[in-house]
């Protein structure tokens, strides 16, 4: 086995000074068609790999090869990988290091920040309310809100508002685009400051502020991704539930379909749970919690580790993970969604337009989940994430095949794009397997 050293690590990433954005970032290409499906030719040192842990059935040895080389070429630190097929579990293995230490493996139930793909579970949240009548996809965010202390002593400047929807905020149409403005979820020392409060900002403090800014465009009128439309989900299932937003998702989301190892994450590392690995990036960032050192000097921290309020993000990217625990939420949404829901959960928004003439565009965002049409019109569906110190995706393809995937970085020395090369490995990785074994080891957890 070869093992990275990580200083040399540290000095090749911040070599590249890949600090990047603190965005919930998402890849819009992915979950390729058929006919475009990566090659599984593999150009990797073969002699490369990374400790691991967890039962490899036979049929999945391919599989497991080339996730080792992929992992080992772009030195990641831990990883959580499982695969899924015809609703099984066929891999749920552990790879690298859970601790900055490398002395702790990754197991199958280490657990890792998940950042946006805590969407899907939200949009799944918001539809089961839909579904059991106590909420409607037309109803509007600030009518669903308006008694909400948070809203009621707020002075809206944007009388748009009064045109969001749920389903609006659900497909990314809500009115609000990171580009054009900010994205308000990383804004928490300025937002508690203008609250008169002590950072770091709550999801209702920031709720409150964006109150007195202007939307970027109408409501409905385009598409841009958005973490606040989700923040704002969040709050609306509180309402409608009288539960946390967290407490009715592991009640009515995770449990009915057998996760009891999925919550809300801590920024802050003495907070993280027993069994949650560490995140590893070369960037730092002023602490959220604390406006200056006793000298008069912002304090400073590594990014994963108080630049930004994870457990603000709630509804949009707080939500801690292991691989195999996705897939059988994805696995078996069936269970939670009655078809007609189902359905709705992967529609096309009625205002989704054509940029080709040849028809819809092939790629759309639906509700909580990024689609791409492929062979007869059959649907791939898929979700990112990005946080500094985590790559994560989700991936429910029309063949029956199932991935996800989360890593402890998203820096790479090869790439700019951690995620997008992740994506495509689990592709070509898949093209390996010759056989697909018959047993199920969600049978064994």
């Amino acid at each position: 086995m070869v093992f990275f050293p990580l200083q040399q690590v540290i000095d090749h990433m911040r070599s590249w000074a890949l600090i990047g954005s603190m965005l919930c970032g998402m890849n819009m290409t992915a979950a390729w068609a058929d006919d475009d499906l990566p090659s599984a030719t593999v150009d990797f040192n073969k002699e490369l790999t990374v400790a691991s842990h967890g039962e490899l059935l036979p049929g999945m040895i391919p599989f497991d090869e080339f996730m080792n080389q992929f992992l080992a070429k772009h030195q990641v630190p831990g990883a959580s990988v499982a695969v899924t097929y015809q609703g099984r579990l066929v891999l749920s293995k552990g790879y690298g290091f859970a601790d900055s230490a490398r002395t702790q493996l990754v197991s199958p139930e280490t657990r890792f920040r998940i950042a946006s793909v805590s969407k899907p579970l939200t949009a799944v949240a918001v539809l089961l309310l839909v579904q059991q009548g106590q909420l409607r996809l037309e109803d509007r965010v600030i009518d669903v809100l308006a008694d909400q202390p948070y809203f009621r002593e707020t002075a809206i400047v944007d009388p748009r508002w009064s045109e969001v929807t749920i389903d609006h905020l659900l497909s990314h149409r809500g009115g609000w685009d990171r580009d054009k403005s900010f994205d308000p979820m990383f804004r928490s020392i300025d937002f508690a400051r203008q609250l008169e409060k002590q950072p770091p900002a709550s999801a209702t403090d920031v709720i409150q502020v964006m109150l007195a800014h202007p939307l970027d465009h109408a409501p409905g009128s385009q598409y841009a991704y958005s973490n606040f439309g989700y923040c704002l989900l969040g709050r609306v299932i509180e309402v409608k539930s009288g539960q946390s937003y967290e407490n009715f998702v592991r009640e009515q989301v995770l449990k009915p379909v057998g996760v009891e190892n999925m919550n809300i994450g801590h920024t802050l590392p003495e907070l993280r749970e027993a069994n949650e690995s560490y995140y590893f990036d070369t960037g730092r960032g002023r602490s959220v919690f604390a406006d200056s050192d006793v000298a008069g000097e912002a304090v400073r921290v590594d990014s994963p580790d108080g630049a930004w309020y994870l457990e603000a993000m709630d509804s949009h990217g707080g939500w801690i993970a292991n691989s195999a625990a996705l897939l059988r939420f994805q696995t078996k949404l069936s269970t939670i969604l009655q078809p007609e829901w189902l359905e709705i959960l992967y529609a096309r928004p009625v205002e989704e337009k054509s940029t080709v003439e040849e028809g819809p565009a092939s790629v759309y965002y639906s509700r909580g989940w990024q689609n791409r049409v492929v062979s007869n019109q059959q649907l791939n569906h898929w979700h990112s994430g990005s946080l500094p110190g985590t790559t994560s995706l989700l991936i429910d393809r029309h063949d029956g095949v199932g991935f996800a995937a989360i890593l402890n970085t998203r820096q790479s020395t090869q790439t700019k794009n951690l995620a997008g090369e992740l994506d495509r490995a689990v592709h070509q990785a898949a093209a390996t397997v010759l056989e697909w074994p018959t047993a199920d080891l969600f049978d064994g957890e």
